[in-house]
């Protein structure tokens, strides 16, 4: 795994300054610098995960036990220790509230510790440099977030004596008014795999682990009922329900697109469906900028994100990827349609807007109609009917009920739709006459 797949976080918050805890690098301050009398204030550790494994972070905050009057308890932690998980590669900082009393003498030379414990998972591998690495490819959203950090004053200074905590150095101003207000406590993430890390990045860390754990379980056999269901509800909530066939070849299209992620035996046929073939890529040297279905992208930030996420695959790809998968299935029945028709569906961008058009349609109550559930998805869906065949199903029947669902809808025929009608019968009628069904 190349550095630059995990820029340095820490450095470019702190300039460079760094301690290292077994897997883990770290820096402190205290936020605000000078603490008012009665007031809150937080104690910031950043931390950046040097493995590729998650890595188990502990936190104990040691705040000055007397103040400049040698008066006791005048800092109370609000909740310690702490603990965090930390995903692979993860950079962020833990906040560490505390309250100051009123009365507690002011004073420029306090200092506070925190105690840093690490333990990173069996067989991680380090992926970031101990000397840092380079930052540069952030993006702006992040860059915001990090130049406020930057502001702060970081310190990397581990208490004389005591290997395993930082102390950060910060002055009490006295006369504040009392404030009971919460301040923010807990982790935020400034760097992950799973929002901001590459395709190429992502692949090399968990290509083997959705490879071997994830699609076994994306197979059509599997994914195809809760596609089902799932395009069911989503059709129904946009006020459009759907006919039971018509939901069965919206599902078949849309499984066909998970399936060939890793195909197997099947044959990867000559109407696009290699694009999906993403398994392939888990045999070959990858390319720094590698190319994904949005589908399969979403699959492996997911599994990024989220650790549980390969014990149940449909459910996350149903629940949260099912827009991405529509994204995907829209241009492919599209190509799918041109190459078996011969009629123009217009250029890659008009397709690509159209696409997104449907999605925002489906999330709309009344926004969903004929003429968009048909074309491409139902359409799409009569062109692969024989490649995902769902329990008990009888292709013939399902076929010469699809003429029958056409008859229904005739009363939504129109002009500005007369060709998706039209275009739909010829596609059912072509299925039944491959299939050697008389017309």
């Amino acid at each position: 795994m190349a550095t630059k797949d995990y820029p340095d976080i820490l450095g470019y918050v702190t300039g460079g300054g760094r301690a290292s805890f077994n897997g883990v690098q770290a820096a402190l301050t205290v936020s605000p610098r000078v603490v008012r009398a009665g007031r809150p204030f937080r104690v910031l550790l950043l931390a950046q995960n040097l493995t590729d494994g998650g890595l188990e972070l502990g936190a104990t905050l040691h705040l000055p036990g007397r103040d400049a009057r040698r008066q006791k308890d005048r800092f109370v932690a609000v909740s310690n220790p702490a603990a965090i998980r930390l995903r692979p590669g993860e950079a962020g900082y833990l906040a560490l509230p505390a309250t100051c009393h009123p009365d507690t003498a002011a004073g420029d030379d306090y200092r506070l510790g925190v105690a840093v414990s690490a333990r990173p998972d069996a067989k991680s591998r380090v992926v970031r440099s101990e000397a840092g690495g380079d930052a540069s490819d952030l993006s702006e959203k992040r860059r915001d977030v990090l130049d406020k950090l930057r502001q702060l004053e970081f310190t990397a200074t581990k208490r004389p004596g005591r290997r395993d905590e930082l102390e950060a150095p910060f002055r009490v101003l006295a006369g504040g008014r009392p404030d009971d207000t919460p301040v923010k406590s807990g982790w935020v993430s400034l760097w992950n795999l799973g929002e901001d890390g590459s395709n190429h990045a992502l692949l090399e860390r968990y290509g083997s682990l959705v490879e071997k754990q994830v699609l076994p379980k994306l197979k059509k056999e599997h994914i195809f009922e809760p596609l089902r269901q799932t395009t069911d509800a989503r059709f129904r909530a946009a006020g459009y329900p759907l006919k039971p066939l018509e939901t069965l070849f919206i599902a078949k299209l849309l499984a066909l697109i998970v399936h060939m992620a890793a195909p197997g035996e099947d044959q990867v046929d000559h109407l696009g469906s290699q694009a999906f073939h993403v398994a392939v890529l888990f045999r070959h040297k990858l390319p720094d900028d590698v190319a994904l279905p949005r589908w399969f992208e979403g699959l492996l930030r997911g599994v990024a994100f989220n650790e549980q996420v390969p014990d149940n695959p449909a459910a996350f790809v149903c629940a949260k990827l099912y827009d991405a998968l529509l994204l995907d299935a829209v241009p492919f029945a599209f190509n799918m349609i041109r190459t078996v028709t011969g009629e123009d569906m217009g250029s890659e961008e008009e397709i690509r807007r159209y696409a997104r058009s449907l999605v925002r349609r489906l999330k709309a109550s009344g926004g969903m109609d004929f003429a968009h559930a048909y074309l491409p998805l139902v359409m799409g869906g009569t062109i692969i009917f024989d490649r995902v065949i769902a329990p008990g199903e009888k292709l013939e029947d399902t076929l010469r009920g699809m003429s029958d669902v056409l008859a229904m809808r005739d009363a939504e025929w129109t002009e500005d739709n007369d060709l998706v009608f039209l275009m739909t019968k010829e596609l059912v009628n072509r299925s039944l006459r491959l299939f050697g069904i008389q017309i």
